[in-house]
């Protein structure tokens, strides 16, 4: 799928409010247990699902990805148009746990909020080379 969403637009906050349902769907949790597995207040978690929150912060974006059990930036990629609800959905369970390391969290949301800067060709070559770099390791 083309990058094609901006940040903060109803279509963004569709496409993320349509993967995250379907995935806690998927994965049988209500939205308090996602909230708490993700570290999200269930407000903004509410709001996501609600298709109300157009620009979720990082750590939002992060705690999805653990709750939903994605890769790191599938959240993130889902909100701006370069993976669709149903290729998030369909993805495969990860196996990793939520990280309790400060240092690796902050670096992620530092990531994250470089990432928004960027155009939508930059980001997916970002996010290609970050893909390469987890299938090498």
């Amino acid at each position: 799928m083309s990058g094609g969403k901006t940040l903060g637009t109803d279509d963004a906050a569709e496409n993320l409010r349509e993967a995250v349902r379907n995935r806690r769907g998927r994965l049988r949790l209500s939205a308090e247990d996602a909230a708490a597995l993700g570290d999200v207040p269930l407000g903004t978690w509410s709001g996501i699902e609600q298709g109300k929150s157009k620009n979720p912060k990082p750590p939002t974006l992060g705690g999805i990805d653990v709750a939903m059990r994605w890769p790191p930036m599938t959240a993130y990629r889902v909100l701006i148009g370069d993976m669709s609800p149903a290729d998030a959905v369909a993805l495969p369970l990860n196996r990793v746990e939520p990280s309790d390391d400060d240092d690796h969290q902050s670096a992620i949301h530092e990531l994250v909020e470089t990432m928004a800067l960027l155009g939508p060709s930059e980001r997916r070559a970002v996010v290609k080379f970050a893909e390469q770099l987890a299938r090498a390791s």
